[in-house]
């Protein structure tokens, strides 16, 4: 199955993912950096509940966030941020 590379094709949920993978990348949202709760990203980008919901869980299993129980999603180091993308099988 191929993916395409056009954004708008993408769900919603993964578009607003990419907006804050892209601020994590640019330096923007910083390592320890709070993001925003659920409601701020509902109200922020006009989206549902579960859709705001959706994007931070993205962003964890993307390894650029981390979820602190009671308390929020906060923005991951960047060694951290490449550690699941960087593991392969060895040959």
């Amino acid at each position: 199955m191929s993916h395409s590379t056009d954004s708008r094709d993408a769900p919603l949920y993964r578009q607003l993912a990419a907006l804050y993978e892209q601020a994590i990348a640019a330096g923007s949202l910083t390592p320890g950096m709070r993001m925003p709760s659920v409601r701020e990203l509902c109200q922020r980008h006009q989206v549902s509940l579960s859709t705001a919901l959706q994007v931070l869980r993205h962003l964890e299993s993307l390894g650029c966030v981390e979820a602190r129980e009671r308390v929020g999603y906060f923005v991951r180091e960047p060694g951290d941020v490449a550690l699941p993308r960087a593991r392969e099988p060895e040959v």
